[in-house]
């Protein structure tokens, strides 16, 4: 489950960082027909990085869910062989 919240908190970021560096280069382009190279090739840098993390993230998420389901559906079938005494001999080792 960490791993999920991980996950998603590294999507919610990179998603943040994506819209607020169109919402700056929307400010330094405004209705500008050129602007300083230094200033927005950085900026579309910024936005090219992080919109391949947002999808390479989004790509993993979709594997991610298919290994759990898989292992959900095992673990739906998978049946108990134990007794109950080796069940205690487990219980008492653990202690």
């Amino acid at each position: 489950m960490e791993k999920v919240e991980t996950s998603f908190e590294i999507a919610e970021t990179s998603k943040m960082r994506y819209e607020n560096g169109i919402e700056q280069l929307k400010g330094l382009l405004g209705s500008k027909s050129s602007a300083p190279k230094e200033q927005v090739y950085p900026k579309f840098a910024t936005l090219a990085t992080t919109y391949l993390n947002l999808l390479e993230e989004s790509n993993m998420g979709g594997d991610k869910i298919e290994i759990f389901e898989i292992m959900l559906d095992n673990f739906n079938n998978f049946s108990f062989t134990l007794t109950e005494e080796q069940e205690n001999e487990a219980a008492d080792y653990l202690t």
